[in-house]
């Protein structure tokens, strides 16, 4: 008897759902395992839900005679428990099991790694590119860059965009107008946001880790240095930093900014522009929102590139290296 059971790509991205995959050389092996590791079997064809082996209770799917998809809760000690009651029951886990095999339904190797990226795509624009990868794998359409692929990638996981600025001239109020609702602090006292508040937001289109930091001024108290010294910690890895200055405050010194891409984004545009800013916005009114979140964007992953992902091929997943052509 060989029944072999092994987690899907949900749970190594730390997903809300986990799939544990059974598979039998014939369907009375795969009966008998689940009978002994506590899983009762739907009709083939079918799904129920069911208890998981007595540690959890979630969607059981019979795909055919020897295969079955066990849908848990995607803690750790979940898939923890049924792989151990399966293992107890006489089967192997295995995790080296092939990404055709975590995908059967795919039609070909690039479908199988597009639906597996699928699953921790951040940006849901991400999808259709895919599906639309899944056909151009399919002809001798050129490959993508590899600077295109890298903004692409961004897509893939968010990118983080840290905004900084003087105190007091509007980060917080600018970050709750891009969210939509409250999500930092807001006061007239400089000095407010004395840490990093970070937020995923969408700017038109594309999923973004934005960090709002303590605004920087003279005679800061031994605190704010501290929040000052983790914003610059975020910085070092950020793929943009969004400079915000307004009449008053003007702009910071950008040598400590180091050599990340810069977007100079005027606010509190009721007091007037500054000079040198690239977008210019007042976020109480809403006012050059929607333009700071294009030029975000824009920035990260150019039009120009979403645009090609239609005409060439992509490299979404380590796997497709090995089939794309050289030279």
């Amino acid at each position: 008897m060989s029944v072999r059971v092994w987690t899907s790509t949900a749970v190594r991205v730390r997903g809300a759902i986990s799939c544990v995959e059974v598979s039998a050389d014939d369907a009375a092996a795969l009966h008998a395992v689940c009978l002994h590791a506590g899983v009762s079997l739907p009709e083939v064809g079918r799904s129920g839900l069911r208890s998981l082996c007595g540690v959890d209770e979630g969607v059981v799917v019979r795909w055919n005679p020897t295969r079955v998809t066990l849908m848990a809760h995607g803690a750790p000690v979940v898939t923890a428990g049924i792989e151990a009651a399966f293992k107890n029951a006489g089967a192997v886990v295995d995790s080296t099991a092939t990404i055709r095999e975590r995908f059967p339904e795919a039609r070909s190797l690039v479908e199988a790694c597009a639906l597996e990226v699928m699953s921790r795509c951040a940006s849901g624009s991400c999808v259709d590119i895919l599906l639309e990868q899944v056909a151009l794998w399919e002809t001798e359409a050129p490959l993508l860059s590899e600077r295109d692929a890298v903004y692409l990638g961004r897509l893939l996981e968010a990118p983080t965009v840290v905004a900084v600025g003087r105190a007091n001239v509007g980060k917080s109020t600018l970050l709750n107008a891009l969210a939509a609702q409250s999500v930092s602090v807001v006061s007239p006292e400089a000095g407010t946001t004395r840490d990093r508040v970070g937020v995923l937001l969408d700017v038109d289109g594309l999923t973004v880790r934005w960090l709002d930091t303590p605004g920087v001024r003279e005679g800061a108290s031994a605190e704010e240095g501290l929040a000052r010294r983790l914003a610059e910690e975020e910085i070092g890895g950020a793929a943009l930093v969004v400079h915000c200055g307004d009449a008053h405050h003007g702009w910071l010194d950008e040598a400590w900014l180091g050599s990340v891409d810069v977007v100079r984004c005027s606010t509190r545009g009721d007091l007037g522009a500054v000079e040198g800013a690239e977008v210019a916005t007042a976020a109480e009114s809403g006012a050059g929102v929607g333009a700071l979140s294009r030029c975000v964007r824009e920035r990260l992953v150019p039009g120009a590139v979403l645009g090609a992902a239609g005409r060439e091929r992509w490299v979404f997943h380590p796997l497709l290296a090995s089939v794309a052509p050289r030279g």
